[in-house]
């Protein structure tokens, strides 16, 4: 084209329509078929649908000579320059602001002395984001170093607001734009660009103002004048006001232009729900509609159950004609639904073909998953769990040939080695120092590192017998050796304090991916890493460490710019709900559409200092792609959102001012599981096979009798029938007072909810026994020594669990020690008694106590308590031994005070543990106070309090079965504790 021709502008309300006419101006009578024809989308999404369009039109049947590009590479194409990405300007900016920050003081007083190196980088990110929206939109002034850093930007790149000219020789069009900016509006105009604009009213709706910009308009006005103002906007449609500023601001620019216009607007007509609130729009208008099934919302207990219940809405969609690839889903972020759909639409019963698209590079590419685990190995200290992950990754993995038996040789030898993390000792003391600022190493340094384990390993090959090492397995031996030596050598400039230049990093990263990773040259991230690499060459003259160049591996694999695609066309697409990926279908469904996650909460910059064009924000922006979704939709349209626990969350804004807009419209809450039988019966429906023999088999099976029937159905309390002469050890007696339900299941029923040993954290945590013996241990003696001779036999933690072992053993010594001084007591008065004794019950059962007290001194026992009710039941055993034994009261560490006596007899007591055997207790410490002095409703909100707490058997046992009934246990329970402890409560 050696002429410009004359801008011609076209909005509409279906893309189908603008789409006829830019093929009429694509390819007009007398063009030539490989004429150059540039075509600019708001999203590349676009491309596929323009020409799968294009080609299927019977007039022309062909789609050549077209390029489609996205705004920024239209630009870059048509002014010969390249627009900076906002990753490459943020190292520019950084490297621009270094040598300013000590000459500035606001910047000075920001960064501090010891903060430049953590900071500069979100900075600069956030810096480079404000001046690629000034360089489009405009800036108010800006303060002088910011005035600086922003001409020297100008200097390098041409803006889009500074653009002058252009020059293509060929037709320019910009198709699916719902907002352009003012800057590249003017710029496209001039070079006599078509528009091709979405629109959703054919009426002028410049003055369609949502609640919010009326209140604020009439803060303005006198009364009279505020009283026409509200008159003046009666019968407008609320939909078009609430959610079309940003089409609205378009609309009026356009209005303001010399541009020739033609609109193209279709009606819709209004058979349908959905398509009546479109025509609705259209025309402007708001009437009450009702809803006739073709806008369905539902809510579901999980974004797997989300996933779930929309492919059985479009399983029965599909029966009655409608095919996959007429289905488009979006979401805020369709990362977060990803794993979910692959699952679901990919299962093997009734899959159904997808593509998904703007996934991140780093979360879906095999190679740059591949590239994160390897550059994390640092920061993941070499853990063994770290290194065989990247081990296992399919691109390392194929880089060196490594077999599944080579994998599982190498997991066996570490486990045997027991490697767990550092290359060495040096490096572990590197990281020692580097994360906790010490300077020692723990005791034996070299243990569980992996250069002690393969020296362990290679001594086996001089004693066979020792760890039974093969000679057949010396290749792999020297295989991992190798890959673990060349691993700790090539990534030591990450954590050694090495500084480079810019460029040096980012082509250091890229040699880090052909040493280790298999892939093609044309990858997204080794080429992202190359281009960056060359575009900061001229900044060579600066050496920066590590730290200050992390991002850029970081963005460029966080880059939306991977996708998961379908075997053939006939697929449901999957995308993020961005502007140009919206597109016409007959189905459409939002998922995520939860009032706090959309529209998507915006973080302001503080750096940004405004624009002098309208700037979109993010919440004007996504509720005006949720009108673009709602009008493209042609036949029917789902909305969907996870509710939250408590239900204080609902449906987002726009969508209940969209269910409000029909009468008799309510969210269909769906159960938290698919085979629930409401999906078989009656309600709901479900396609699932497995789901519904599931259901069957529930329906089928008799209720499961809860574990602790008696929680759930009052029965008399009965003593038990005598048992031959009974033997109790004390130290159950008072894991029983404790926790009485612990002690059933651990002792009557052998159930150990919490679970055995923690031998892989031993490492790292301090037993309560130990902690106990060692407290002890440390008021007897001097604690140095204690501590001391604990971590000589491995006893304490290690690494940097080992301080905090010891300062919480000190604090607990040094409450113990000021309560010895409260009681007047000396540290070598405490001791260890035998207990054996014996007793006859009123119904005849004989029974012997034996074992050992602890914390016996000449002014009674010490224990670990305040004294209150809780502390009473717990220790409820120990006062009845020292009043049997003539011991002394109860000495309570905590709180120095002393019990004395007891609410009731021994025999009684004993009575109490023998029917708790049959008959489990409710009576937890913290139920005390409910069971004893309350009602039933203060025991129920004790069951709620505890219910959320951290309880492993209380969450084992309600996790099985419901909650108990407090007023099952209150009729069951409370008169018999009362008459038990007596005058208890009343003491306290």
């Amino acid at each position: 084209m050696t002429k410009p021709e004359i801008p011609i502008l076209y909005r509409g309300n279906r893309l189908e329509d603008l789409i006829e006419a830019l093929k009429a101006h694509l390819y007009p009578e007398g063009s030539r078929p490989f004429e150059r024809r540039l075509i600019i989308v708001p999203h590349l999404g676009l491309k596929s649908f323009i020409v799968h369009r294009l080609a299927k039109d019977p007039d022309l049947q062909v789609a050549a000579g077209l390029e489609v590009t996205n705004l920024p590479q239209g630009y870059a194409k048509i002014t010969k320059g390249v627009l900076p990405s906002s990753l490459e300007l943020s190292f520019y900016i950084q490297h621009l602001l270094l040598p300013m920050i000590d000459q500035v003081p606001e910047l000075s007083s920001y960064f501090g002395s010891g903060a430049k190196e953590k900071r500069i980088g979100p900075f600069c990110d956030q810096l480079a984001q404000s001046f690629l929206n000034y360089g489009i939109y405009g800036h108010r002034p800006l303060p002088s170093w910011q005035d600086t850093l922003y001409g020297e930007v100008e200097k390098k790149w041409t803006l889009p607001r500074n653009a002058k000219s252009g020059h293509y020789k060929g037709q320019i069009h910009l198709f699916g734009f719902s907002f352009l900016p003012e800057s590249y509006f003017q710029f496209f105009e001039k070079l006599g660009a078509h528009f091709y604009f979405f629109s959703p009213c054919q009426i002028f709706w410049g003055d369609y103002y949502s609640p919010n910009e009326k209140s604020l308009l009439k803060k303005e006005m006198s009364r009279e004048i505020a009283e026409e103002f509200t008159m003046s906007f009666s019968g407008q449609n609320p939909l078009l006001a609430n959610w079309g500023r940003v089409g609205r601001k378009q609309f009026t620019a356009i209005e303001a232009s010399s541009l020739d216009c033609n609109e193209l607007y279709e009606s819709v007509g209004d058979e349908t729900a959905l398509a009546g609130v479109q025509q609705d729009i259209l025309e402007g208008v708001e009437q009450m509609r009702k809803n006739d099934g073709s806008i369905t919302c539902f809510s579901s207990s999980s974004p797997f159950r989300e996933v779930e219940i929309l492919k059985d809405h479009l399983l029965g969609l599909f029966e009655e004609g409608i095919a996959p690839s007429d289905v488009a889903v979006f979401a805020p972020d369709i990362a977060l639904y990803a794993p979910y759909i692959k699952a679901v639409f990919g299962s093997s019963e009734n899959p159904i073909p997808f593509s998904i698209s703007d996934l991140e590079l780093g979360k879906e590419d095999e190679v740059a998953k591949a590239f994160g685990i390897l550059m994390a190995l640092p920061k993941m200290r070499f853990d063994r769990a770290a290194v065989l992950h990247l081990f296992s990754s399919s691109p390392f993995r194929s880089k060196f040939k490594l077999t599944k038996q080579s994998l599982s040789l190498y997991r066996k030898w570490i486990e045997k080695m027991q490697i767990r993390w550092g290359y060495t000792k040096e490096q572990r003391y590197l990281f020692y120092t580097q994360d906790a600022e010490e300077n020692q190493l723990f005791a034996n340094p070299n243990e569980g590192t992996w250069e002690g384990g393969m020296q362990r390993l290679v001594s086996a090959l001089a004693y066979p017998t020792k760890d039974q090492m093969q000679w057949t397995e010396v290749e792999e031996l020297n295989r991992l050796y190798t890959l673990i030596d060349s691993l700790a050598g090539d990534l030591s400039p990450l954590i050694d304090g090495t500084k480079w230049t810019f460029s040096t990093w980012l082509r250091y990263f890229a040699c880090l991916m052909e040493s280790y990773l298999i892939f093609d040259p044309a990858h997204d991230l080794y080429k992202g890493l190359q281009e960056l690499a060359a575009a900061l060459d001229p900044l060579d003259d600066r050496e920066i460490p590590y730290s200050a160049v992390e991002r850029s591996w970081q963005r460029l694999l966080a880059k939306k710019s991977a996708s998961h695609s379908a075997p053939h066309l006939q697929a449901v697409s999957f995308s993020a709900l961005s502007e140009g990926a919206i597109q016409p279908r007959k189905v459409i469904a939002l998922l995520g559409m939860r009032e706090d996650a959309f529209p998507v909460n915006e973080n302001h910059s503080s750096l940004f200092l405004g624009a002098l064009d309208y700037l979109p924000k993010r919440g004007e922006s996504d509720r005006y792609l949720f009108l673009q979704a709602l009008l493209s939709s042609r036949e029917k349209l789902f909305l969907s959102y996870v509710r939250d626990a408590s239900d204080k969350l609902g449906p987002a804004i726009p969508v209940e001012q969209l269910l409000a807009y029909f009468s008799g419209v309510e969210v269909t809450h769906h159960p938290a599981y698919p085979h629930d039988p409401d999906y078989f019966s009656s309600g709901h429906t479900s396609y699932s096979n497995h789901h519904f023999e599931v259901a069957t088999q529930i329906e089928k099976k008799e209720r499961r009798d809860p574990l602790i029937s008696d929680f759930y159905t009052h029965r008399p309390l009965e003593q038990p029938l005598l048992e031959d002469p009974l033997t109790i050890e004390i130290h159950k007696l008072f894991q029983f007072a404790r926790h009485p339900l612990r002690y059933y299941l651990n002792h009557e029923l052998g159930i150990r909810p919490e679970g055995g040993a923690e031998s892989d954290k031993a490492e790292y945590l301090l037993g309560s026994l130990q902690k106990y013996h060692l407290v002890r241990e440390g008021v007897k003696r001097p604690l140095d020594e204690v501590l001391n001779e604990a971590e000589q036999n491995g006893e304490l933690p290690v690494h940097l669990c080992n301080a905090l072992a010891r300062e919480q053993i000190a604090k607990e010594v040094e409450v113990w020690r000021e309560a010895l001084l409260n009681f007047a007591l000396a540290p070598e008065e405490i001791e260890r008694i035998p207990v054996d004794l014996a007793f006859t019950l009123d119904n005849g059962q004989e029974i012997r106590l034996v074992g050992r007290l602890n914390n016996v001194t000449p002014k009674g026992v010490l224990v670990k308590g305040t004294g209150k009710l809780e502390d009473q039941i717990r220790f409820w055993p120990h006062l009845l031994i020292a009043n049997e034994m003539d011991l002394g009261p109860l000495l309570f560490i905590d709180s120095g005070e002393r019990l004395e006596g007891g609410a009731c007899s021994f025999s009684d007591y004993l009575s109490y543990f023998c029917l708790a055997k049959k008959r489990p207790s409710p009576l937890l410490p913290a139920f005390a106070k409910a069971l004893l002095e309350g009602e039933s409703s203060d025991l129920e909100k004790a069951i709620k309090k505890i219910g959320g707490a951290p309880d492993e058997i209380f969450s084992y046992l309600f996790f099985r079965d419901p909650p108990p009934r407090a007023d099952v246990l209150h009729q069951t329970w409370s008169t018999y504790l009362q008459t038990l402890f007596g005058g208890l409560c009343a003491s306290v």
